[in-house]
């Protein structure tokens, strides 16, 4: 089975002006949103801070977690559902490490968690 039928004649070589000028647009174009966007958005496992993951008892509200995790000076963190509804858990990351003590802030959270949710309902907080 052939792809190309013998005979065709293509000329690729006329064509590289074009080739060249749609590849400086491409580039100009990328670089121009380089510029715009003020360089890369660098993730937390690139530009440091925290990732940690809570793992409730039963579902809550984005948005309560967040209000909780203000008490513990993370308010300015993404807080990501992970997998179904139903499971609970629960990914905090949070690029800002500004009057946080990380050596005990499993312990903060857990803390802080339970005095608005009630004790059982936080089953694990780990990073």
């Amino acid at each position: 089975m052939q792809i190309i039928k013998p005979g065709i004649n293509v000329n690729f070589m006329g064509k590289r002006y074009i080739a060249f000028a749609l590849s400086a647009v491409l580039l100009l174009t990328g670089l121009v949103a380089y510029i715009v966007r003020g360089g890369l958005n660098y993730g937390v496992d690139f530009s440091g801070g925290l990732m940690v993951q809570i793992k409730m008892a039963e579902p809550k509200d984005v948005s309560d977690i967040r209000k909780v995790l203000e008490s513990v000076n993370l308010q300015e963190s993404t807080i990501q559902s992970l997998g179904k509804a139903d499971d609970a858990v629960y990914l905090v990351r949070s690029g800002k490490l500004e009057g946080i003590n990380s050596g005990t802030l499993n312990s903060d959270i857990t803390n802080a968690l339970k005095a608005h949710f009630g004790e059982d309902s936080i089953l694990e907080v780990g990073r």
